[in-house]
């Protein structure tokens, strides 16, 4: 994964990143048995499953080196933690990944249901960044869940570093919606769970084929084959996991389907509130199982290169026309219409105070401010120069000191997160502040005092640009 999504994705998770890290930190070295408490009943569970994983990785996907694949499991109900490793320590004698240790890790400040995971990046003594999921399964099930979760996220931080990535896919409810493109991938999720065989595909390589023309240039198609090939992964994989690395294929692929099916029907049952993530998972997983089941040769390789998993399911596949549901696209216009009519005073605030000379605009990295909580979730929109910008609606960090001194911390605060500042530095969090919010100007120092933004001795560097000023925080 890039830096900027892995920023997003600590977002996401809503967990404080910088906190976790710095604990994570004194751990002990993988494959060693830490001074934690025994290992959990649920999390026994999780890990003779996620056993299956690690020795047929390559798989469930070609080229998924189980080597890099390490994860910290929470198990929030027993307040213990087991870190599971594809490497163990130096002098390690097994031959077979994974390595299991026992250890210690603070998750009070850790929200967690039992109906859902949470997850997130940290820091861990010789292997750097990995995955962490913290649950509180007791159910089958709630481990069901945990695991799939372990199994996409894992996939994403050590199975997906071949993929060829062309953008950093921003991820949220995209201003203005198209209601039409939600129609179309309604009615291709639809025929895929309703696929029997290759004879089935007509209808959804003629939706396909329209989508397709709809969104040229837009990276919905970047995060179908990213999210869909990490969802395909964590149905067949979690599969794989339950049944065993000499279970049959058809009979893997099959529950994979029966698995999807809730899912599918859940997504699909409200059309109007669907999103792009959730499409992606439904229509990635399905086509993917539908290609596995074919026996279709290099097309998780296909994928890796640039393809999404549906293009490969249709590309031989002559299109059948379709008949038109208004009343399904008459639901969809409804529902769309109402959240652009939402969203437009909010984003069109926000974009028009970051054009106002009355403003500066403020521009931190995000490391600084760890990973603060959206509140009202992340929107994208289309800027004046064609790429896509990613604005996160009511951020809240607490305060924190910056490696050069200084602190900052938000309330309620829109925030953007983007690469593309005059701050000579990558991976920046940018808002607008009313120039007279900022006092005390110092050589090098401000103070903002401000009912969403709190910041003292915050040390800054004046820049210009658009005719806009620029206060880069460092």
């Amino acid at each position: 994964m890039t830096r900027y999504f892995i920023f997003v994705l600590a977002i996401t998770a809503g967990i404080a990143l910088d906190a976790l890290s710095a604990r994570a930190d004194s751990g002990p070295r993988p494959g060693v048995v830490g001074s934690g408490k025994a290992i959990s009943k649920a999390n026994e569970l999780i890990l003779s499953r996620l056993r299956n994983v690690y020795r047929c990785a390559n798989r469930i996907w070609p080229g998924w080196a189980a080597d890099n694949f390490h994860v910290l499991v929470g198990d929030k109900q027993d307040d213990s933690a087991v870190l599971v490793s594809g490497k163990g320590a130096p002098g390690e004698k097994s031959a077979v990944p994974p390595y299991v240790s026992a250890v210690p890790f603070d998750m009070a400040k850790i929200i967690v249901t039992r109906e859902r995971p949470v997850y997130t990046p940290i820091q861990w003594n010789g292997l750097g960044r990995i995955l962490a999921v913290f649950h509180a399964a007791i159910s089958e099930v709630e481990i069901d869940k945990a695991v799939e979760v372990i199994v996409h996220e894992g996939f994403h931080f050590s199975g997906q570093q071949q993929f060829a990535r062309t953008s950093n896919f921003p991820r949220g409810v995209h201003y203005p919606e198209n209601p039409r493109i939600r129609y179309l991938r309604h009615k291709i999720s639809a025929g895929l769970g309703q696929a029997s065989d290759g004879n089935s595909f007509g209808g959804i390589a003629f939706w396909a084929k329209e989508l397709d023309a709809i969104r040229a240039g837009s990276l919905m198609r970047e995060i179908d084959r990213i999210e869909g090939s990490a969802q395909y992964v964590q149905i067949y994989g979690s599969e794989i996991a339950r049944q065993g690395c000499d279970s049959l294929d058809d009979n893997v692929v099959l529950a994979g389907f029966a698995r999807l099916g809730a899912f599918t029907r859940g997504s699909l049952s409200n059309p109007g509130q669907a999103n792009v993530d959730f499409e992606a998972y439904a229509i990635g997983a399905l086509a993917g199982l539908h290609l596995q089941r074919s026996g279709r040769a290099g097309w998780r390789q296909a994928v890796e290169k640039g393809a999404t998993p549906l293009e490969l399911l249709v590309e031989n596949v002559t299109p059948e026309k379709q008949p038109e549901d208004r009343g399904l696209l008459a639901q969809i216009e409804t529902a769309v219409g109402v959240r652009n009519e939402k969203l437009k005073p909010r984003l069109e605030g926000f974009r028009n105070l970051m054009r106002s000379v009355s403003q500066l605009i403020i521009s931190v990295p995000g490391a600084q401010l760890g990973a603060p909580y959206i509140s009202q979730g992340f929107v994208t929109y289309e800027a004046e120069h064609g790429a896509v910008q990613l604005v996160g609606l009511g951020a809240h960090a607490a305060r924190k000191r910056g490696e050069n001194g200084g602190d900052i911390g938000l309330k309620g605060k829109d925030i953007q997160i983007t690469n593309e500042t005059p701050c000579a530095s990558t991976n920046q969090a940018i808002f607008p502040i009313a120039k007279s919010a900022v006092t005390d100007w110092g050589k090098d120092t401000v103070n903002i005092v401000d009912d969403q933004v709190l910041a003292a001795s915050l040390r800054v560097v004046k820049r210009e640009q658009g005719g806009m000023q620029w206060l880069c925080v460092h």
